[in-house]
């Protein structure tokens, strides 16, 4: 919720700063139809803009990135309850990758310790499962008279 009202409050910062913007590139575009004197503090000024743009986006991501983690790990834990263990795996891939771009975030040893747990457990849920498959197909091997 929290990460979610300042991805809506950059929004709407990030659309003021269109509007200035707009407004700085006809200031320029009617310096450049009348006198030649205006030339760098307006192009710095700009330039500046498009910095603090750039800057907003990116911001904007790594908030929506905080967002989508939360929601991640709501549906992994739902996807272990219902044991769906691919569901589990796909979206511990999604986690990591989120984890990568949080990297250097506010709250970044709690988010991996989060999916080093989650990580552990669907590893305890499969072990056994893939031991006794290996166990079949390791005995399978071993008696040429069995059939499979």
């Amino acid at each position: 919720p929290r990460a979610l009202r300042e991805v809506e409050r950059l929004g709407r910062d990030s659309a003021s700063l269109h509007g200035t913007l707009a407004k700085l590139e006809s200031k320029v575009a009617d310096s450049e139809a009348g006198p030649r004197d205006a030339g760098p503090s307006t192009l710095d000024t700009l330039e500046h803009l498009h910095l603090i743009k750039r800057n907003l986006d990116r911001t904007v991501a790594v908030l929506e990135k905080s967002a989508a983690w939360e929601r991640l790990v709501q549906q992994v834990e739902a996807n272990f309850s219902q044991r769906d263990l691919v569901g589990v795996a796909d979206r511990l891939g999604s986690l990591r990758a989120s984890l990568e771009t949080l990297r250097g975030m506010p709250g970044e040893d709690r988010r991996a310790d989060v999916l080093h747990k989650m990580e552990q457990r669907l590893e305890t849920l499969i072990g056994p499962g893939l031991r006794t498959a290996v166990d079949q197909c390791l005995n399978s091997e071993e008696d040429p008279n069995r059939p499979g």
